[in-house]
């Protein structure tokens, strides 16, 4: 790793974000340019912002610290979107943030919230990769109605009036953007013959964590082979067998499952699971009271997000997981798009 990131230093230099206002505004943006030393032309630049709680626990030898991601968000920069000055290159910078998530706090070293902002590049040779921790609080301008509801269901539009105002409003997110997110994302469209919609998870979505997962699942298995041969007590080959039955399963899913959702005239159904024959849950419109994300896991600096849809009693019914947040919200616009048209349709056929 120390030898990757002196390649990477020797590559593209001292890196810096420069700030267009500081600090970022909890209820407003975060924006400005990283600058690069060097010119870069690559494909694109998938830059994120997370708010980060990094708690630590225990001292010296046993100190442990971990990090959970509390809000994260993506954003894919197409090659023309960057700037070029002097042989350097610029990325633009510009987020949204919620009012209602914390802000920067480093009072408490045990305890601490960091807003991080990340930046990769695929490249020939070394990738570019830089990551910031950048100072957001809560100002005077901070908007009270951008919270993570409102970001989450729309887009923010900001326009200067005659008189040099801002002025700020939601729109509903473009389809043909959500579409290129789910494509982005691997999640395939396709027609019901009986007609309707499906919205596919196909096998292997997550390469990476699939690999990962069975490269863990290896070694945990490896452990519990030595205990058997060094003959441990019974207690601890069976702690650790329940263990790695549920990471088998985790695996088996990651390798082998596929999900689908289907909208139709009736109502959703979902079902997935390794190879997509696990149980099948329908729920007709009547009973649908909202579609939603949940987060459901967290890998490295990554939250992933499950599509729930809610019914009237209050259960849930999962439909696709393993999505980042986009991704999720993505799918959300969609599902509630075509359920919407179907609804519409059928309250104005004719009794």
């Amino acid at each position: 790793i120390a030898v990757y990131f002196i390649l990477q230093w020797r590559r593209f230099g001292d890196v810096t974000f420069e700030m267009a206002t500081v600090p970022g505004t909890l209820g407003g943006r975060l924006h400005g340019l990283i600058r690069i030393p060097n010119q870069i032309v690559p494909e694109r630049v998938i830059v994120s912002l997370d708010c980060v709680r990094r708690r630590a626990t225990g001292g010296g030898k046993s100190r442990h610290t971990s990090e959970t991601v509390l809000w994260q968000t993506e954003k894919t920069l197409a090659r023309d979107a960057l700037f070029y000055e002097n042989r350097q290159t610029a990325v633009p910078i510009d987020f949204y943030l919620p009012c209602d998530q914390p802000g920067s706090d480093a009072s408490d070293q045990n305890d601490q919230i960091i807003w991080r902002l990340r930046a990769k590049a695929p490249l020939q040779g070394v990738d570019f990769s830089a990551a910031f921790d950048v100072p957001v609080f809560q100002t005077e301008d901070t908007d009270p109605s951008m919270t993570t509801a409102a970001l989450r269901h729309s887009s923010v539009v900001t326009v200067v009036d005659a008189d040099g105002h801002a002025i700020t409003y939601y729109e509903p997110v473009d389809a043909a953007e959500t579409g290129e997110r789910l494509r982005r994302a691997g999640i395939r469209t396709e027609p019901i013959p009986r007609g309707g919609v499906a919205f596919v998870s196909p096998m292997l979505r997550h390469p990476g964590l699939a690999s990962g997962a069975l490269f863990f699942l290896i070694v945990w298995g490896g452990v519990i082979a030595i205990m058997m041969r060094l003959d441990a007590p019974v207690i601890f080959p069976v702690v650790f067998g329940a263990f790695f039955l549920f990471m088998l399963y985790f695996v088996l899913d990651l390798w082998t499952g596929t999900q689908r959702v289907e909208v139709d005239g009736t109502g959703m159904r979902s079902q997935g699971g390794p190879f997509g024959l696990g149980p099948s849950r329908r729920l007709p419109f009547e009973d649908l009271a909202d579609i939603d994300v949940e987060a459901t896991m967290q890998a490295g600096n990554t939250q992933y997000f499950t599509v729930v849809a809610k019914t009237q009693a209050g259960r849930k019914i999962r439909t696709i997981n393993r999505l980042k947040n986009n991704e999720a919200q993505a799918l959300v616009e969609a599902l509630q798009t075509v359920v919407n048209d179907y609804c519409q349709k059928r309250d104005a056929a004719p009794m």
